[in-house]
């Protein structure tokens, strides 16, 4: 062995370690705080709504239950289109340095904005809750969604994909970065929002909000100063700026002269936005309009709600067929700014986009539904002075939602133990060749149709166990009172979770619904992640921002569309009315779209051991790609 020899391989293990720590682990520090920031004003947005004032006069609540969801709903949806703007903005005017380093300065000012709309002087006046919605809507929504397709792009470029090692790493960074995501939002869930509401009582708001909304505030700023404190290190080329080139003008122009085809699919991407719209209106006016199948409970569906799933159906179904083949993108007249070939890289990943995000993500929002079914369980702390006081929780009682943490739970033990253990295991086993693609999202899929068929389960034994009755000491305490589908004149115990207040638990331990979420978790790290990835390899990399900001649209808007027609079924109480077919349809739709993705799956790039390193040498940076079923 010559004497050079060990000291490059120090050297590329020294690599390696100033690769991972050095440079990513300032990105992903800057998303742990963000998605704490996001999760803390998500997660307490309708109590603030529902508790702030917004009359000078008179102390009186802003809204009821139904508006501050939906706005709260409205804030989701905005946040998740924004990605399609940033990641515009990223590959067309400022690079995704600027893009990343104005819209987080965006997102400081909105925070804060809406932290001094809950100081306690003006949180019950009108003033509080003008400052805190233009906060919210005009800084927060904007910052979070225009940054969020450009982080993990923006991290995925400090590696140098010439060195087969780092590229192994890279492929792993996306799966690293979705971890680092539950890391923050754990601590919203077992914190910051159990600190927002702590102080509400029948006198007054308190100074919960305004400090939850601080400890955001503090942390949206480290995260601001980590990305700029980062920047030395950063890779030349992913602090660059970029040339505008038009892009989306172009890319039009290409689909248009696509002939039929290319019609088809400026329908159905037009389609996109509308549907979004008519969903966000429905939200808002809510109960409003008419609706059909009311059965117990629950409301039913709603005519606005339709109208969205069918333009969403028809758009998906024309966007998938059209561009399973994009061989009719052909080369423009006067040659355009970008490419035939750069603009079929973006539209060849759209059918996998559309039927693994939106196939994956409408079985996944049931877990919005765990955490309804959750608040009629058993939701008692231990009464143990010093764990209540941990988890600040005063009145004795989890939220629903604090079983979420089974979801972060298994995507923080699974994300390392896939990328350390398991698929290096089964790369050796397969000669060299990683896990398609394919295979991860077949099993991410069957596990999360696993947890919905638990979650039916689950509230079956649930809707079987007695309610529980009221403590001697608590009899005619608010916490109590009688139930009209309980026995006449006895009190119940009531889950101050449960919608209004005054539901009560049944005989079953909330953290049952610990299972259902957890299995989720476990097919999420094997489908999100990878999706993004996928986009990431795929695309043309002037145009991998703006796909990234799709893939995320159509991962955090269009299902919600879907399920937004079968929350029809989603009774108040649900004791009256039929979840479980939620389960039931949420399962379906996710194993159509699974079947679907058979008939247009894009095989693998993937290097072969055979030909990695020679097709590195002679190619450079620009990749001779083997192609595996």
């Amino acid at each position: 062995m010559a004497q050079g020899e060990p000291n490059h391989g120090q050297h590329v293990a020294k690599k390696k370690v100033n690769k991972l720590w050095s440079v990513c682990m300032f990105i992903l520090v800057v998303e742990a705080c963000e998605r704490l920031c996001y999760y803390t004003i998500f997660n307490s947005m309708v109590n603030y709504l529902t508790d702030a004032g917004c009359d000078l006069a008179v102390k009186s609540p802003c809204h009821s239950n139904s508006t501050a969801f939906a706005l709260r709903s409205s804030f989701r949806m905005l946040a998740y289109v924004m990605p399609f703007f940033g990641g515009y903005l990223a590959d067309n005017v400022f690079g995704r340095y600027k893009t990343i380093l104005y819209f987080t300065t965006a997102y400081v000012v909105g925070v804060t904005m809406m932290a001094i709309g809950a100081l306690p002087a003006i949180v019950e006046q009108s003033t509080g809750y003008i400052v805190y919605l233009v906060g919210a809507f005009a800084f927060t929504a904007l910052g979070t969604g225009a940054i969020k397709p450009n982080v993990v792009n923006f991290g995925a470029d400090q590696y140098d994909t010439s060195d087969p090692e780092e590229l192994e790493q890279q492929k792993s960074f996306f799966s690293y970065f979705y971890m680092v995501i539950n890391i923050g939002s754990i601590f919203s869930a077992i914190w910051t929002v159990s600190i927002a509401t702590d102080g509400v009582s029948s006198t007054g708001i308190g100074d919960g909000f305004f400090t939850a909304l601080m400890i955001a505030a503090v942390c949206m700023t480290l995260s601001l100063m980590m990305f700029v404190l980062g920047t030395p290190r950063y890779s030349a080329e992913s602090k660059a700026g970029v040339t505008p080139s038009g892009m989306i003008g172009c890319i039009y122009q290409h689909i248009a002269e696509g002939g039929r085809n290319g019609r088809l699919s400026l329908f159905a991407l037009a389609l996109l936005p509308l549907y979004l719209v008519v969903t966000l209106v429905g939200s808002l006016v809510g109960s409003n309009q008419p609706s059909i199948l009311q059965i117990g409970s629950a409301e039913g569906i709603t005519l606005m709600s339709i109208i969205a799933f069918v333009m969403c159906v028809v758009s998906s179904v024309i966007l998938i067929g059209v561009h399973k083949n994009n061989d009719w993108i052909r080369p423009l007249a006067n040659q355009g700014s970008l490419s035939a070939e750069e603009v079929q890289s973006a539209l060849r990943v759209i059918p996998t986009i559309m039927c693994i995000n939106i196939g994956f993500n409408v079985a996944y929002n049931g877990m919005d539904i765990y955490g309804a079914a959750a608040c009629q369980m058993d939701v008692r702390v231990p009464d143990i002075d010093w764990l209540r006081d941990i988890l600040l929780l005063k009145g004795g009682q989890f939220n629903g939602n604090f079983y979420s943490l089974g979801n972060n739970a298994s995507i923080i033990l699974a994300i390392p133990l896939l990328e350390a253990c398991i698929f290096p295991m089964l790369k050796r086993m397969r000669g060299g060749i990683p896990v398609p693609r394919k295979a991860k999202y077949i099993a991410g899929f069957l596990l999360v149709v696993l947890a919905n068929c638990s979650g039916i389960l689950i509230e079956h034994v649930r809707a079987s166990r007695p309610l529980l009755r009221c403590p001697a000491d608590k009899i005619g305490s608010a916490d109590c009172g009688t139930y009209d589908l309980g026995e006449p004149g006895v009190q119940y115990l009531f889950s101050h979770c449960s919608a209004g207040g005054q539901i009560p638990m049944s005989d079953i331990n909330g953290w049952w619904t610990f299972i259902p979420y957890f299995i989720t978790g476990c097919g999420e790290v094997l489908v999100n992640p990878i999706v993004q990835e996928f986009a990431f390899d795929e695309v043309a990399p002037r145009l991998r921002s703006l796909m990234m900001g799709f893939t995320l649209v159509a991962m955090g808007c269009v299902p919600s569309v879907i399920t937004a027609v079968f929350s029809g079924f989603v009774p108040d109480d649900m004791n009256d009315g039929p979840v479980i077919w939620c389960y039931v349809i949420n399962s379906a739709v996710s194993l159509i779209l699974l079947g679907a993705y058979f008939l247009i799956a894009i095989p693998d790039k993937v290097h072969g051991p055979e030909d990695l390193l020679g097709s590195l040498a002679s190619e450079g940076s620009t990749h001779t790609l083997s192609r595996v079923a």
